[in-house]
């Protein structure tokens, strides 16, 4: 799919230049891809002043106000949609003319809410959840509450996500169901936990569903627990608040940092879930999420291309150095009987699945719901 709209907007261009908007792994990736398509980018765009006049893959990085717009052609990959609509709003710039976004799979809503527990949030049917489904009938729906990064947010990117398939899945096979999706972009399995125990044990769901792993790999540098995203919190609320007394060498602290590998920590977390869960009367799975550098996929010819030239950029040192050492770990320390299920080879009979070696097409969600709804069955017919 990648491929496609990457080919779609090549069309748009019209012959012109191609400058990538977006800095990042998004930014490396629609790169890569360009390339293997034999497009080679001019440059780069960026919002920060601080990143302008420095290069990535050997480009230069531009304001976005520095877009020649009837010289090149933009492909929009920044994950936050205001930037783009509201440049494009104030210059005059018409999609599928000036730019293209791809029909929107990197974008995501915005996170609207400031969460001092788990940092960020979204203001959906409920603080933090949406909901899939009607609670309609005599007969009182089955409930699931999905929990997750952003493979599993409702509100990221346009390609369905699996919660709403399960849902539709789970309802062609008879099951009277409501998916309250709470998956969030960028949520460690510490924000999951957390979530569960502040906001889901509340909502006394039937089953507690998350698929996880990812944004756990890689972020050793910092306080696991803390996750990266509460820079923000601490940046612009915390520290404002409190230093008065911030004098010397006084530090605002987060909590205990114990010393633990990427999956320990990850497989602990939901061992923490699956233990309150139980105690509370909810079920419980935690599905290992698949990804591209898993043993058990083969990957396209158009996606050996493209990550053969991303790791010439540091930015793809987590998906090479990383992932491999983790997913072979967290695999040897699951325990099926506490509610842990390998999703690793989900893909093991098709490819082109990715659009970044993460996230999937809806193909590749569809798929992660059948399996999922599968293990959901499987679980019911054994209670």
């Amino acid at each position: 799919m990648l491929k496609q709209y990457l080919s779609e907007a090549l069309e748009q261009a019209k012959g012109r230049q191609i400058g990538v908007f977006g800095y990042g792994l998004f930014g490396a990736v629609a790169y890569c891809a360009l390339e293997a398509l034999g497009v080679d980018p001019c440059c780069f765009y960026d919002t920060e002043l601080k990143r302008i006049h420095s290069t990535f893959y050997g480009k230069p990085i531009k304001g976005i106000w520095e877009c020649e717009r009837d010289s090149v052609f933009i492909i929009d990959v920044f994950k936050d949609p205001r930037f783009m609509d509201d440049y494009a709003l104030e210059n005059g710039l018409v999609e599928g003319e000036h730019y293209s976004s791809l029909h929107g799979v990197f974008r995501y809503e915005k996170l609207e809410m400031v969460d001092p527990l788990l940092t960020n949030n979204r203001n959906d049917d409920v603080p933090g959840f949406t909901f899939i489904g009607e609670r309609t009938g005599a007969e009182e729906p089955y409930t699931i509450v999905t929990l997750g990064g952003s493979t599993s947010d409702c509100n990221y990117g346009s390609i369905t996500c699996w919660p709403v398939l399960l849902h539709d899945i789970l309802s062609e096979r008879g099951v009277n169901n409501v998916v309250v999706s709470g998956g969030v972009l960028g949520y460690t399995s510490a924000q999951e936990r957390d979530k569960f125990l502040r906001d889901v044990v509340p909502m006394k769901p039937d089953l507690v569903v998350s698929l996880s792993g990812d944004n756990d790999i890689g972020w050793t540098h910092c306080n696991p627990e803390r996750n990266h995203y509460a820079r923000y919190l601490e940046d612009q609320i915390v520290e404002p608040m409190y230093r008065y007394c911030l004098k010397g060498n006084e530090k605002i602290r987060y909590g205990l940092n114990e010393e633990m590998s990427d999956a320990e920590r990850w497989y602990r977390n939901h061992r923490i879930v699956h233990a309150v869960a139980s105690e509370f009367g909810i079920a419980h799975m935690c599905f290992l999420q698949p990804c591209i550098v898993a043993d058990a996929y083969r990957m396209s010819d158009f996606e050996l291309q493209w990550m053969s030239k991303i790791k010439e950029e540091k930015i793809a040192t987590r998906l090479f150095d990383n992932y491999p050492a983790f997913y072979l770990e967290a695999t040897k320390l699951m325990n099926p009987a506490e509610g842990f299920v390998d999703l690793t080879d989900c893909f093991s009979s098709c490819s082109g699945v990715y659009l970044d070696g993460v996230h999937c097409d809806e193909r590749g969600n569809r798929m992660l719901a059948e399996r999922i709804a599968d293990e959901i069955l499987q679980m019911k017919d054994r209670a």
